[in-house]
C-alpha cells in the first residue's frame, strides 16, 4: 500500500515537472517549440524518471550500480527541482493578477518564463553536482565524553561509523578512503552502527578485497556491529520493499573475513572492561522474524558498575537504553536528513538526529553517517566518522550532571 501511494505521488511529481518543462521549451521559442524537441525532451525526461524501474530490472554488476546511481541523482534532482519550480509558481501567482504585470506584453512575460525556467534548471544542477561533491568529503569529529564508573582503563579512544551502505554508493575507492581515515584515529575500538550492507551483496564491488580493507582495521579491542533496516538480503524498489526477505550467508561470511562481530540481541565484555551490546534493529527484526528484547531485559545480565555501550541502529529507544543503565548509546539511521530540506524535518521526527545528548548520567551519541542512501550526495550535511574519547572514573564535582 505504501509503495502503491508512493508511487502515484512520484508519477504526480515528474508529471508537473514535465508540463513544466514544456512550458519552458515553449517560452524560449523556435527551435524549441519544435514537436521533435519537446518530445525528445520528454523521451529523455521519461527515460529518465523511470530509472527505479531499471535499477529494480537489472540483476547484479555495474549496470545495476550504476542504475540505481543514475536513478538517486534523479531523485535529488526531482527534489530541487519540484521546489524550485514550486517556488517559482508561487511568486507568479503571487504578481499575475498585478496591473503592471497583466500590462507587460506577452513576449516579455515568455521571457521571464523561460528565464525562470533556466535558472531553477541551473540551480538544481549546481545543488545536485555540489551534493555529489560534498559527500565525498569524509568529516573527523572529535568529541571527548566523560563515563563516572571505573574501567580497567583510564581511556579508551572509539570511532563510531554508520550507515556505509556498501553497494551503489560506497565502491571500493569511498571504503578504502574510509579505512584509510579510521585507521589515521588510531581507535582503540571501532563500532558499526548498522546499514553495513545496503540489501543486496551483489552491489558490493569485489566483496573480498571490501572485506580485506575492513579487516586491516585491527583495534585493539575489535571491530563491533549490530543489524540495521538495509542488513538484510530483500529486492526494493526505489527503497520499498518487494517480496519477502531471503536468505543470504554471504553477508554472515563476509563480516567473518572482514573481522566484524556483529552483536544481535547479545553482550559482550571487553577485555578493557566495557561491556557491549548489540540490538538488531527494529525493522529488520520485524521483517525476520527476530526477537528484539526491551532495554531492561537486554541489560539485564551485565554489571551496573562498570561502564556499558549500546549499539542500537535507530535512535528510537536511546532514552530508554540509557535509563536501563547504559552509559553510552551509538546509534545512526538518520543520515541527518542526507539532503535539505530534510535536514531539517530530521528535527521534528526525532529527538537526536544527529550528536550527542545528555540522559542522565549516559549519554545518547547518533552520527550522521559515513555514507550515504538513495541519492549519492549530501546537501546541508556531512558524511563522518565520529571519534569518542571515553574517559572513565569519577568526575570532577563542577562537571557533574543536574539531578
Amino acid at each position: 500500500m505504501a509503495l502503491f501511494f508512493a508511487g502515484l505521488a512520484y508519477l504526480a511529481g515528474n508529471l508537473y515537472l514535465s508540463v513544466w518543462l514544456l512550458r519552458w521549451l515553449t517560452a524560449w521559442g523556435w527551435p524549441l517549440t519544435a514537436p521533435a524537441a519537446g518530445a525528445a525532451a520528454l523521451v529523455v525526461f521519461w527515460l529518465w524518471a523511470v530509472s527505479p524501474v531499471w535499477a529494480f530490472l537489472a540483476r547484479k554488476g555495474p549496470l545495476r550500480r550504476g542504475l540505481h546511481r543514475a536513478c538517486g541523482i534523479w531523485l535529488a534532482f526531482m527534489l530541487y527541482g519540484f521546489l524550485l519550480v514550486g517556488a517559482f509558481t508561487l511568486c507568479r501567482e503571487a504578481v499575475v493578477r498585478c496591473a503592471w504585470y497583466t500590462a507587460l506584453p506577452d513576449s516579455l512575460r515568455a521571457r521571464v518564463l523561460a528565464a525562470a525556467g533556466s535558472l531553477a534548471l541551473a540551480a538544481a544542477l549546481l545543488l545536485c553536482l555540489w551534493g555529489r561533491w560534498r559527500a565525498e568529503k569524509l568529516r573527523i569529529r572529535r568529541r571527548t565524553i566523560h563515563i563516572e564508573k571505573p574501567c580497567e582503563t583510564p581511556r579508551l579512544r572509539v570511532a563510531l561509523v554508520a550507515d556505509l551502505h556498501l553497494g551503489s554508493n560506497l565502491g571500493l575507492a569511498g571504503l578504502r578512503r574510509l579505512c584509510a581515515a579510521i585507521r589515521a584515529e588510531k581507535p582503540d575500538l571501532v563500532c558499526i552502527a548498522g546499514d553495513l550492507f545496503d540489501n543486496c551483496f551483489d552491489d558490493i564491488e569485489e566483496p573480498a578485497e571490501a572485506a580485506r580493507l575492513l579487516a586491516q582495521l585491527r583495534p585493539r579491542w575489535g571491530v563491533w556491529a549490530c543489524w540495521g533496516n538495509h542488513d538484510l538480503p530483500e529486492e526494493l524498489l526505489a527503497g520499498f520493499s518487494v517480496g519477502r526477505p531471503r536468505q543470504d550467508g554471504r553477508f554472515e561470511a563476509f563480516l567473518g573475513k572482514a573481522r566484524i562481530r556483529m552483536l544481535c540481541e547479545e553482550t559482550a565484555r571487553l577485555g578493557c572492561g566495557v561491556q557491549l551490546a548489540g540490538r538488531a534493529d527494529r525493522g529488520m527484526a520485524r521483517r525476520a522474524g527476530l526477537r528484539r528484547a526491551a532495554p531492561e531485559e537486554l541489560l539485564a545480565g551485565l554489571d551496573a558498575d562498570a561502564p556499558i555501550f549500546v549499539l542500537d541502529h535507530q535512535p528510537r529507544e536511546d532514552r530508554a537504553l540509557a535509563d536501563a543503565g547504559a552509559d553510552l548509546v551509538l546509534c545512526g539511521h538518520t543520515h541527518d536528513g542526507q539532503l535539505w530540506p530534510a535536514n531539517w524535518l530530521m528535527r521534528l521526527l526525532w529527538h537526536n538526529p544527529g550528536g550527542i545528548r545528555r540522559r542522565g548520567r549516559g549519554w545518547l551519541v547518533t552520527t550522521s553517517g559515513a555514507g550515504v542512501w538513495g541519492p549519492p550526495m549530501r546537501v546541508g550535511t556531512r558524511s563522518e566518522v565520529l571519534v569518542l574519547d571515553v574517559t572513565f572514573g569519577p568526575c570532577p564535582e563542577a562537571e557533574k550532571p543536574l539531578q
